[in-house]
C-alpha cells in the first residue's frame, strides 16, 4: 500500500495551502484595515492612509481569489487525471471544506451590499470579511486532509 500522495495530489496540497496563507494575509489587512478606520474616526490618522491601506486590501482580495482559481483548477485537473473511478467520496472532510469555502465567499460577497457609508457600517463589512476569510482557511485545510485521503485511498 502506499503511503505518499501522489505528485498531482501534491501540486493541488500545495495550490490549495497558497490560498490558505493569501486568505490570511487578506484578512490581516482588513484587519490592520479595521483599526486605521478607527483611528480615523479618532482623528489620529488621515482619509488619504485609510484609502491607501483599503487599497491594498482590496487588492489582497483580488489577489486570493486569482489563487483560489487556480487551485481549483490543479484540483480538477488532479482529479481528472488521478481519479477517473466512480467510487470518488469527498467524505465528511470533504463535505465540511466544501461548506466552508461557499459559506466563506458569500459572507465576502455580502460585503458588497452593505452600507459602507458610516465608520460602524465600513467597520461590520471587514468584520465580515474577516470571518469570511476564516472560514475559506478552515476549508483549505480540510481539503488538503481531503486530497490526501483521497489520493492514498483511505475510506472516509
Amino acid at each position: 500500500m502506499q503511503n505518499r500522495v501522489s505528485t498531482p495530489a501534491r501540486v493541488g496540497q500545495i495550490a490549495v495551502l497558497t490560498v490558505a496563507f493569501s486568505a490570511l494575509m487578506a484578512a490581516a489587512l482588513r484587519f490592520y484595515l479595521n483599526t486605521r478606520i478607527d483611528a480615523l474616526s479618532d482623528g489620529r490618522v488621515t482619509a488619504q492612509t485609510v484609502d491607501d491601506i483599503k487599497m491594498v486590501a482590496d487588492v489582497g482580495l483580488l489577489v486570493m481569489s486569482s489563487l483560489a482559481v487556480v487551485a481549483a483548477l490543479t484540483l480538477s485537473w488532479w482529479l481528472a487525471r488521478v481519479h477517473t473511478t466512480a467510487d470518488f467520496r469527498p467524505g465528511p472532510g470533504g463535505i465540511a471544506a466544501l461548506i466552508g469555502g461557499v459559506a466563506g465567499v458569500a459572507l465576502i460577497a455580502i460585503f458588497f451590499f452593505l452600507d459602507q457609508e458610516t465608520v460602524a457600517g465600513t467597520l461590520a463589512a471587514n468584520s465580515l470579511i474577516v470571518l469570511g476569510l476564516g472560514l475559506i482557511i478552515a476549508s483549505c485545510i480540510a481539503t488538503v486532509r481531503t486530497i490526501g485521503r483521497i489520493d492514498l485511498r483511505k475510506p472516509a
